[in-house]
């Protein structure tokens, strides 16, 4: 569902780097400096939405599913 909505969300999305989502995907939290308000946040890397995050006093926590996590962390490590 998120994946279909967020192409209009222009607030609450964060953009991450590679090596930011690896660690996401393995249950890590990656500090992120925003002055959005804690809350969930659409994560995307390039133009490809991945799934949602939660932002809480400055860092992001995976909120993307274990089934989905491997499924998009299979084409990063190749």
């Amino acid at each position: 569902m998120v994946q279909l909505l967020a192409p209009q969300v222009t607030k609450g999305r964060l953009e991450i780097q590679e090596h930011q989502l690896h660690r996401l995907l393995v249950g890590e939290t990656i500090p992120f400096e925003t002055p959005m308000e804690n809350g969930y946040v659409i994560l995307a890397m390039k133009e490809h939405v991945l799934g949602l995050g939660l932002l809480i006093n400055g860092k992001v926590h995976s909120q993307i599913p274990k089934s989905q996590a491997r499924l998009i962390d299979e084409p990063v490590n190749r």
